[in-house]
């Protein structure tokens, strides 16, 4: 029966004659088939889905054959499909072409109505059947193709009655010379090729459900993927763009193309991210422990770290297994991976040896965090009372790379460590050697934590390093090592507040470039090097709090562009002051208070023209103020108590129209109080106290409106005290006491106290016994005569 039909359907005859060249599948059971009358398709209206349908959607799971009959009257015919067949498939418009001329060949039959199911969504839903008219009537059985998926039913038996192999032959073949086998429009009456070709021109992408073989012949199943949805999606807006079908096609490729590219792209970057952000990838022990080798024999070689302290410092131990395991991806053999490698080592390194404990060892933690490790480095944090832990490590051995927003590291163009800053950030520990590993740093801040270490020689090697601060907290140990005369474009050196003994290296004077040089707060015992004179760059130069020795170098004198120079509380000193130090023509700040200075105030200073403050209390000093003082036009502050100065205050001070506080007490100093101090209107401090002035109090003190605080006592001044003071509206404390004043303190001057709204808190003078020759009623304070 088979063969039979088959010869009917290659001569045009039987059932299927109006459609030349059907083939029945392979699968096709003659058993059930009565192939008496003409074919027809002919679906009920239904809301639900039926097993005795004349197509059903596909998408039973429990039928496998998917049944239509035909029965004796020719009503029905029967088929069976073939097993697990899919329900849907996503086409492209030219299969949507072979199904449309399909429909309108079966339209141009003679039979009274097709009805075929249409679903909507391409998957099991109820079927909504269509009735579409054929020979007769306006209606266009093309309606409901367009922009929809439809239904197995009507399409796949009409796309059965044509070989898959011949389907498409006419793709690249001449338009003129298409055989009648292969022109889908052949036979279709001039009314359907002309909705044929309408129907072609408006339709922009339609998706049906061809027969199976169509797909495995002609478009090979896609995985339901991003990438094959992605690339349809794509494929459907270009298409708007090409027009016809086969400019479609080559839209499909371009696109396909494309999003290959596209999809390459966001692979290598998920690859990248991974990389960088993994902080341990998993590896066999043997590649773990060749990898460690590797690593190690490497640094090793590099002369980061000794081989021996592999085994006995905790820090390196962690630092080498945290390597191996979160940085597999580099190349090893690669030059600028191994720089990576190391200044990421070096970091590391630094973060477990001062209280890092972020990706330590199983073995090294406890379960409430604490550090197991009996390396002193880690008991530190403990001595200060602080957890064992930095104060802020964002990014620290979480980022794979060191420069995406490590805390403080800041890095070059080439992604080198250019700037290490860590100041104030509980620190505690030891400094460790291999920060030399950081070739390109300029800049290394460990200042403010608690660091309880020497420094190490080996940062001596940083020679691009410009800037070097450690210090703060009083821990840091040992010497200045004299290495560090080696760095020759250090620009600022400053270690500070710690334990450091010993002297002052010389080879510090081989820094040409140096411009800050401070090396207070220590316990420096050494004299001062006369080769700091060699740093002629030098701006800021501090050395105080210290127990250096001996002289003050002449050569100091050489630093022509130092703004300020500091030896305070160097109180073993003993030693002049040079009067070199006139050549210091940049400098603002003077500094040489409590230093055991003895001698005359060389009247050089007179030179320093940019001098805006003058400390040289508390020494040794001796012989008469310099009148040249007179010149230093900007001076704001000149402290010269507490020595053993004798002479007058000169009169010309009443040209230091800056000056805003000047102390003279506990000197030796002799005569009046000079009327012209009343031109210093920027004045707030004067203390001329504990002297041996004479005469009267200057009225023209009381033009002094911004003085805050007048100290004339213990002198042996007379007269009374002038009603004019009563125009310091700011003053607070004024005290009169121990002199020879007499009469009585002025009424404006008590009007000047707190309680009567002014500002005066203290007011103390000789008003304390029956004999007084002075008399307030105002005072907060009345003392006896010292006599």
């Amino acid at each position: 029966r088979q063969m039979e039909l088959m010869e009917h359907a290659a001569n045009g005859t039987g059932p299927f004659s109006s459609h030349p060249g059907a083939l029945l599948p392979e699968d096709y059971d003659d058993t059930d088939v009565d192939m008496h009358g003409d074919f027809e398709i002919d679906f009920e209206d239904s809301d639900s889905d039926s097993d005795n349908s004349s197509v059903s959607d596909g998408n039973d799971e429990n039928n496998d054959n998917d049944n239509a009959s035909v029965n004796d009257d020719g009503s029905v015919l029967q088929r069976q499909r073939r097993r697990n067949e899919p329900s849907s498939f996503e086409l492209t418009p030219n299969r949507a072409r072979q199904a449309a001329v399909l429909a309108l060949q079966a339209a141009d039959e003679s039979h009274e109505d097709t009805r075929y199911s249409v679903s909507s969504g391409g998957t099991k839903q109820k079927n909504k059947s269509v009735t579409v008219k054929t020979s007769i009537g306006n209606a266009n059985p093309l309606s409901t193709l367009s922009n929809k998926k439809v239904g197995e039913g009507f399409v796949s038996q009409l796309l059965r009655r044509i070989s898959p192999t011949n389907s498409l032959s006419s793709r690249n073949s001449n338009r003129s010379k298409i055989s009648p086998r292969n022109n889908y429009s052949t036979g279709l009456s001039p009314r359907s090729q002309r909705q044929l070709k309408s129907y072609m021109d408006q339709m922009e992408d339609v998706n049906l459900a061809p027969f199976p073989e169509f797909v495995e012949d002609l478009w090979p199943e896609r995985s339901n993927t991003f990438f094959s949805r992605f690339t349809e999606k794509l494929t459907s807006l270009c298409g708007l763009c090409f027009g016809t079908a086969s400019r479609r096609r080559k839209a499909y490729l371009l696109t396909s193309i494309l999003a290959c590219i596209f999809a390459f792209l966001i692979t290598r970057n998920l690859i990248h991210n991974n990389d960088r952000g993994s902080s341990s990838l998993s590896m066999s022990p043997d590649q773990y422990k060749a990898r460690s080798a590797m690593i190690r024999d490497l640094i090793i070689n590099r002369k980061i770290t000794a081989d021996e302290d592999f085994e006995s410092v905790d820090s390196v131990k962690y630092a080498l297994d945290f390597l191996t395991k979160s940085d597999s991806h580099l190349n090893l053999s690669k030059s600028s991976d191994i720089q990576v490698l190391l200044e990421k080592y070096a970091l590391v390194v630094l973060y477990y040896s001062t209280g890092g404990i972020r990706g330590m060892p199983d073995d090294a933690t406890g379960s409430d965090g604490n550090v197991r490790s009996n390396d002193d480095d880690f008991s530190t944090l403990m001595k200060f009372g602080h957890d064992a832990s930095w104060e802020t490590e964002d990014g620290w051995m979480v980022n794979a790379m060191v420069c995406d927003n490590w805390y403080g590291v800041a890095c070059g163009k080439d992604n080198s460590v250019i700037g290490l800053n860590l100041t104030d950030n509980t620190l505690a520990g030891s400094i460790p050697s291999e920060l030399h590993a950081l070739k390109s740093l300029d800049t290394l801040d460990l200042s403010y934590n608690f660091i309880s270490s020497t420094i190490p020689p080996s940062i001596s090697t940083l020679t691009k390093l410009k800037n070097l601060y450690l210090g703060g907290e009083g821990a840091i140990t040992g010497t200045i090592p004299t290495q560090l005369g080696e760095l020759s474009r250090l620009e600022e050196l400053f270690i500070f507040d710690t334990l450091v003994t010993g002297a002052i290296p010389s080879t510090l004077g081989n820094l040409e470039n140096l411009e800050g040089l401070g090396l207070y707060a220590n316990g420096l015992s050494s004299s001062i090097p006369t080769e700091l004179g060699n740093l002629a760059k030098l701006h800021v130069l501090y050395l105080d709090e210290n127990d250096l020795t001996g002289d003050i170098p002449a050569s100091l004198g050489q630093l022509k562009v130092l703004s300020d120079f500091r030896l305070r509380k160097n109180v073993k000193l003993d030693s002049f002051i040079p009067t070199e130090i006139g050549n210091m023509v940049g400098l603002e700040h003077l500094y040489l208070d409590n230093a055991s200075l003895k001698g005359a105030i060389p009247s050089e200073i007179g030179n320093l023209s940019n001098l805006k403050q003058v400390h040289l209390y508390k020494n040794k000093l001796t012989s008469t103020i310099p009148s040249e003082l007179e010149q230093l036009d900007d001076l704001e502050l000149l402290y010269l108590d507490t020595n053993d100065l004798t002479g007058s205050i000169p009169s010309s001070f009443g040209a230091l129209v800056n000056l805003s506080a000047f102390y003279l007490f506990r000197n030796k100093l002799t005569g009046i109080i000079p009327s012209e101090l009343g031109n210093l209107v920027h004045l707030e401090y004067i203390r001329l106290n504990e002297n041996s002035l004479t005469g009267s109090v200057p009225t023209e003190l009381g033009q002094l409106k911004y003085l805050k605080i007048l100290y004339l006592f213990q002198n042996q001044l007379t007269g009374k005290v002038p009603s004019d003071l009563g125009n310091l509206k700011e003053v607070a404390n004024l005290r009169l006491q121990y002199n020879n004043l007499k009469g009585e303190i002025p009424e404006s001057i008590c009007k000047l106290r707190t309680d009567g709204g002014g500002t005066l808190k203290t007011l103390i003078a000789d008003c304390g016994d029956n004999n007084a020759k002075l008399t307030c009623d105002c005072c907060t304070s009345c003392v006896e005569d010292m006599d």
